[in-house]
Formats: C-alpha cells, structure tokens, sequence
C-alpha cells in the first residue's frame, strides 16, 4: 500500500507575509494613507521611521522588545522631531499606533494574523496643556505683527480653525449670502459649517477686496497660499520677541474656545463650532465658565425646603 504524501501548498498571501519586510509594509499601504487620512504626510513620516530602524525586519519577526528598543531610542534625546524639539512620549505613541495601524491593515488582508504592537503599553504622556490669549496679551502682542500678519491672527481667534482648515480655505468656502463658512474636510474627515459674525464677514470682504485674483482665501502678495509650517515658525519668533512665551498657533485655537466658554457658550455647540469627535474634548475648558456649577446646582433651588425640627 502506497503511503500518502502531505503537499502544503502556500497561498500567495501567506507567501507574502513570510517575505514582506517593515519597508515594504509601509510601502503596500502608502496609497491607502493618501487616499483615507487627511494628514497622510505625517503618516509618511512615521511610517519613515521605522523603516529607518527596522526596515528590513520581516515582519513576523518583530517582537515587542524591538518595538520597547525603539521606544527608547526616540525618547533618548539624540532623536529630533520636525521642529527640531526632543521627541516627547506623545508623538511616540502615534508612531507606535500607525505602526499598529499598518498592522492591522495586513491583518485586514489576511496577509498576517499578527500584530506586536498590541503586546505593547503606551508611554505615560504628559498631563494636558492649553495656553489661551487673554486680553491684556492680545493688546500687546498685536503691534508686534506687520497689519497683514495680524489678519490671520484674528480671523483664527474668531474662529478656532485648526491651522490646515484656515490655510486651506478656498474662497468658494465662504458664503457671504448665507453667512457662513463651509469646511469641506477636516481633521476628523468631516466637514462642517462655521457661521459667520457680522465682524468676521467684514473682516474676510475687507481682505478679499485687497488680495490678488486666487482660489485660496489667505495668500502672499503673489497669490500662492501661505505655507502653514512657515506661519507657524515665524508666529512662534515674534511672540518671543513679544515676551509672550509657551504660546505656539495652536493656541489660538484653544484662545477662541476659552472666550466662547467664558462667553456663556453652550459646550455642545462649542463641540460643533470646534469639530471636536466627542464631548470629552470640549469639556476640558468647561472649568472656564463662569459660575456654572453654582448655577447648575441652584437650579434645584425653586424646590421647598423640609422644616427643621427644633432641638427639644
């Protein structure tokens, strides 16, 4: 009696995941960053990093010491992020996460059943910071900036845009008739509608009225749009020669948020103006609002009180 022979044959996915490398993980879904995030350069970028420090690592092979090896070495103070600052326990968790993401992509693919990353724990980041303008900085601060610079200051403390929503405004997102703003993509990959003041559509007539011919909104004296990261830089300079310090454009977000809170502004529709994902963001300035809590308490107020028995 012939003994039979077991003849494993690989399917090209198992294949493919016993040669694929880190760099060609991060290579096969590239495509997939661009066309599903909004800030797929980013992604790129982290994606770079481990291709720097593990590249030709298969896949299969990663363990989690490796990934704890590269957490340490990004935190040891030889690594820079893009502003040239020490790489802080924050950025290297979503590097960890978009390196699990990838993962999980493959899993998706039935390319791997694998994922390391989640053998993992995160580093313990940094206690949330926001820094706001207040009134008495805004007026000093202002004569600092030339006049067209100080525009888009305004505008992102009237509005709260995140910095890539202001400076990718096209003029075709701006409805003067409806008096609003329409965000087409956001950072959340949702659009949303910001109304527009009375102040804030004098304000965008008056600059438009002076602006060369562009598709975008906020341009330089040639009509190519702003580059966000150099807005950002020099913004960062003349608040340091302002003596206003730990203050970066980011905080002009968080200044437009602290007024409205302080404006009486309800949270849930400061959580629709800020496009935030969930309530638990826009509560973080719920402290600022004045007397809310005693006011929210005394609500029960208008109840009877029981009588007090007097001691015998």
């Amino acid at each position: 009696m012939c003994g039979r022979v077991a003849i494993e044959v690989a399917t090209p996915k198992a294949r493919a995941a016993a040669t694929l490398t880190v760099a060609g993980l991060v290579e096969r879904y590239a495509e997939h960053a661009k066309t599903n995030l909004t800030n797929w350069r980013l992604a790129a970028l982290h994606g770079s990093y481990w291709v720097e420090f593990m590249g030709d690592k298969l896949i299969e092979d990663v363990q989690p010491a490796d990934i704890e090896a590269y957490k340490t070495e990004r935190l040891s103070g030889t690594q820079r992020n893009k502003t040239g600052k020490r790489v802080s326990p924050t950025t290297v968790n979503k590097e960890v996460r978009r390196l699990g993401r990838l993962y999980e992509l493959a899993r998706k693919d039935r390319i791997t059943t694998y994922n390391p990353t989640r053998l993992v724990d995160s580093l313990k980041e940094p206690v949330w910071r926001y820094r706001y303008l207040d009134d008495g900085e805004e007026i000093h601060l202002q004569p600092f900036f030339l006049p067209r610079f100080w525009v888009l200051v305004d505008f992102a403390m009237r509005t709260g845009l995140r910095r890539g929503e202001q400076f990718g405004l096209l003029r075709t997102d701006l409805d003067f008739q409806g008096e609003c703003i329409n965000l087409r993509e956001t950072k959340n990959r949702r659009g949303r509608v910001i109304p527009m003041s009375p102040a804030l559509k004098e304000l965008l007539l008056a600059w438009l009225a002076q602006e060369p011919a562009s598709l975008w909104v906020f341009t330089s004296r040639t009509g190519k749009p702003f580059n966000g990261n150099n807005i950002r830089r020099r913004f960062v300079e003349v608040c340091r020669k302002a003596s206003i310090l730990n203050f970066t454009w980011h905080d002009l977000r968080h200044t437009y948020a602290s007024r409205m809170v302080m404006a009486r502004c309800d949270l849930t529709a400061l959580k629709e103006l800020m496009g935030h994902r969930d309530i638990s963001m826009t509560m973080r300035y719920a402290h600022l609002a004045p007397g809310r809590l005693r006011t929210t308490q005394a609500l029960l107020d208008a109840r009877p009180l029981p009588p007090i028995p007097a001691k015998k």
